[in-house]
Parts: structure tokens; sequence; C-alpha cells
């Protein structure tokens, strides 16, 4: 297998990842779960996640192009929650915290980006 096949291999899946996370909250219902109060902190941390798997499979893409992208991403997955026949409602605070892990890890990734290049 070729270098450039290998990457594109890769970076299909981890589209695949990050569609199926994205679903996940999209679709997934809190009732039953042991979070079921703690609601936000599974939209931050997946949006976080989604957010490193992101720079990981496109290690030069701007960070400030993947933000546009995975706030397009946060913004569809709470608009498919207009879906009838899920459980799910839309919510500003949900998308709030969806951007909040994003720019969170973003941010990160920019700080050890700025301290590695110096």
């Amino acid at each position: 297998m070729t270098d450039p096949m290998a990457s594109q291999i890769w970076r299909g899946l981890v589209i695949m990842v990050i569609l199926g996370l994205g679903g996940i909250m999209a679709f997934a219902s809190p009732f039953g779960w042991p979070i079921r109060d703690y609601d936000r902190y599974p939209h931050f941390v997946t949006f976080a996640t989604i957010s490193l798997l992101s720079v990981i499979a496109w290690p030069r893409a701007a960070l400030n192009h993947l933000l546009i992208g995975l706030a397009v991403l946060a913004g569809f997955t709470e608009l498919l929650q207009f879906t009838a026949g899920i459980s799910r409602m839309p919510s500003w605070s949900d998308f709030g915290f969806n951007i909040c892990g994003i720019a969170a890890m973003l941010g990160v990734i920019a700080a050890l980006r700025a301290k590695f290049r110096s």
C-alpha cells in the first residue's frame, strides 16, 4: 500500500468516526444515561474529541478552517434533532457546548503548535 493511499484510508476512517460521533450526539436519547442531568458535558467532550481527530487526520490544515467546518457539523447535529420520531430537541445551549469543545481543543492545539515551533 502506498503512502498516499494509506493516508486516504486513514482520513476516510477518521471521517466515519467523526460522522458517527456526530450522529450519536444528534440522535441518542439522554434519558436513561447516568449523566442525564449533565447532558451538556457529553456535547463538550464529543466535539473536543472530534476536533482532536480532525487535527490528527489533517495536521497541515489551518485551525480556523477546521473551526468553521466543525462548527457547521455541530450546527448540523442540532438541526438533525428536528427529525420526527426521535426523543431529542435542538438546543442553543447544546450547540454552545459543542462550539466550546471545538474551541477548547483547537486552542490547546494552537498553543502546542506555537510552543513547539519556537
